[in-house]
């Protein structure tokens, strides 16, 4: 992991409000290894950032260094992204389930090129996944 990715780690962890403490025990490691990665000393696995999600932390920004909002102005198809947002609600809305939000943008991230192929039923597929 790049001593970038650690600092993003460290910026996005302070801008949620959440301590070294709670970030390390979400991670399931030592603080003392969550000061390490973010002084670029150490690394983490894609599972341990993605633990982050449950504290409101855009792992998005962590790994890629742009806001998924940026992202979506830069990059996105809006028709392609207007449909999968729609999935997203109507999927929570059958299955009276919502989908958190810090949950939503990896999933967005998932599901878009999918939603731009029009590939409806991969997107119910990886919807369905969550109630798993």
């Amino acid at each position: 992991m790049s001593s970038e990715i650690g600092e993003r780690l460290r910026q996005e962890r302070h801008r949620a409000g959440v301590s070294a403490l709670a970030a390390a025990e979400a991670m399931g490691i030592a603080r003392n290894t969550l000061v390490a990665v973010e002084t670029g000393r150490s690394d983490l696995s894609i599972s341990q950032l993605r633990c982050l999600d449950a504290l409101e932390i855009d792992t998005f920004f962590i790994a890629h260094g742009e806001r998924v909002v940026d992202f979506v102005a830069n990059h996105a198809d809006w028709h392609a992204l207007a449909l999968l947002y729609r999935l997203v609600r109507d999927w929570e809305q059958a299955r009276e389930s919502r989908v958190a939000d810090a949950r939503l943008a990896p999933l967005l991230e998932a599901l878009y090129p999918r939603a731009a192929a029009s590939r409806d039923d991969e997107v119910e597929k990886l919807l369905a996944s969550l109630a798993a």
